[in-house]
């Protein structure tokens, strides 16, 4: 990257549905890979939910694409219960494409609600690799969590759907990934 914040910001327009990734926003996520691999980058995924109208906005960030991704996979079901009480006794795979990184992340989370509310799962970790397909993008994951239970979880809101709204996906200038949206609630 360079040193102008213009520069920095450049390769995001692409992000946009329908967009075309550019070739440097690829080698960085080759090369945040390795640093992960290598044990170069210590753990930083972390979310939050921030206010909206009527619903509830979820946040993940991380210092990969995919810790933002995982990040945000977790606020999403801690919309739903109390994450740090799920234990991971039952894990699932899943695999996804996306034409682009928002339909990866949509086509994603809509995989785990679907796994949510047909086997009754709650997923409290999640890991994610995410790599360059044609002219599109695959996600492999494990969710690893248990079958919800009322006393123990504490459910709070039922997550209806996914949806792009306020979807965004960026590198921000600390170099940490953040990505989010609003749910359906």
């Amino acid at each position: 990257m360079g040193n102008d914040v213009d520069d920095e910001w450049e390769f995001f327009e692409p992000l946009k549905v329908g967009g075309t990734p550019s070739e440097k926003l690829i080698r960085e996520m080759r090369d945040d890979r390795e640093r992960r691999i290598m044990g170069e980058v210590a753990e930083m995924r972390e979310w939050e939910h921030y206010e909206h109208t009527a619903d509830i906005g979820i946040r993940g960030y991380g210092s990969t694409l995919e810790e933002a991704f995982e990040a945000v996979a977790l606020a999403l079901f801690d919309v739903m219960v109390d994450v740090r009480k799920v234990e991971p006794i039952e894990c699932r795979e899943v695999e996804v494409e996306g034409e682009d990184l928002m339909a990866l992340l949509y086509n994603f989370l809509e995989e785990l609600l679907v796994l949510h509310d047909m086997e009754g799962l709650v997923f409290g970790d999640v890991t994610v690799e995410i790599e360059k397909d044609g002219d599109g993008y695959r996600l492999k994951a494990r969710a690893c969590g248990e079958p919800l239970d009322y006393e123990k979880h504490e459910p709070k809101e039922e997550v209806k759907a996914i949806t792009y709204h306020e979807m965004e996906i960026k590198r921000l200038p600390d170099g940490r990934w953040m990505a989010q949206l609003v749910p359906d609630i």
